[in-house]
């Protein structure tokens, strides 16, 4: 039990991270462009 557990925690923190890599990346790219289009998307993501 406490082996998948850690597998899916592991799994889970990879993902995370890769997910603030691209993020991170996306900002450099587009800069300000994407920050209004993440606002945006977390905010009607929150009334969802």
């Amino acid at each position: 039990k406490g082996s998948i557990d850690e597998k899916i925690s592991r799994t889970v923190s990879l993902s995370v991270s890769r997910m603030t890599t691209i993020d991170n990346y996306m900002l450099k790219l587009y800069g300000s462009h994407y920050e209004t289009y993440r606002k945006s998307k977390l905010k009607t993501t929150r009334i969802i």
